[in-house]
């Protein structure tokens, strides 16, 4: 080959140059595509790890300002009780609306719908606290607070049938603490409220043998009390004989 072709070959562009040269259009047009689909599968990983922190993130600011405007309200509790009611209901809802979809918008409803049930709205309550019960994690400590309130606001409703089965639902919750009592308690008042007395008492009993010296149990020997001296028989409760 002569040097006069040797310059003329090296002055004409390789394949690589040709290559690039013909991509260069394709990639101005398709390039942020392309980009986005490589990082989608490069770091896919770091991509859920970075949404997971700013979840989290998101999440504990809605806590945190779930504390606040509970907090603000505990002190500003003085006065009467409806006002203070009016308040939080207000506060509440308002909160709610600003973080929907947050666990900390779920973990309002509750003491939301304790607000309504004291202003004697149970019929906005129960939506609510259903809403709590299937949003709020399965070992949510306050799930057992929701159901017993779900009685409470169907006996408000008169609906003495539902109210006793959220009660039993209570007194059988698998966790035992101090609501299992309240829920059998809570049980024997309302059989007492159909008239079921005997059964009533029945209740009553179970709480005084199976949760000795409890609040609960402190009150269900004074029902028992009021039930025998109405002329109901009352068997002595298994740790209480002396009844």
């Amino acid at each position: 080959m002569s040097y006069a072709k040797d310059q003329k070959a090296l002055k004409q562009p390789d394949e690589f140059q040709k290559i690039g040269r013909q991509a260069l259009p394709w990639m101005e047009r398709h390039g942020p595509t392309l980009m986005f689909g490589l990082l989608a599968v490069g770091v896919l990983g770091l991509g859920a790890s970075i949404i997971y922190h700013l979840r989290q993130k998101a999440e504990a600011a809605a806590s945190f300002e779930l504390g606040n405007a509970l907090g603000v309200l505990d002190r500003e509790g003085g006065g009467p009780t409806i006002a203070k009611d009016d308040a939080i209901i207000s506060k509440l809802q308002t909160f709610r609306g600003q973080f929907n979809g947050r666990l900390a918008a779920v973990q309002a409803e509750l003491p939301l719908a304790t607000a309504l049930l004291r202003s004697g709205k149970p019929d906005d309550a129960l939506p609510l606290l259903e809403d709590f019960l299937k949003s709020a994690r399965p070992n949510d400590v306050l799930r057992q607070a929701a159901i017993e309130a779900q009685g409470y606001a169907f006996e408000q409703k008169k609906d003495l049938a539902q109210a006793r089965a959220a009660f039993s639902r209570l007194a059988d919750f698998p966790d035992p603490n101090f609501l299992k009592a309240f829920g059998r308690y809570h049980e024997g008042r309302i059989l007492a409220l159909q008239d079921a007395r005997a059964e009533a008492a029945s209740a009553y009993s179970r709480v005084v043998a199976e949760y000795p010296g409890s609040a609960a149990a402190s009150l269900a020997r004074e029902r028992l009390g009021d039930l025998k001296r109405a002329g109901v028989e009352v068997s002595a409760p298994v740790s209480d004989a002396g009844l």
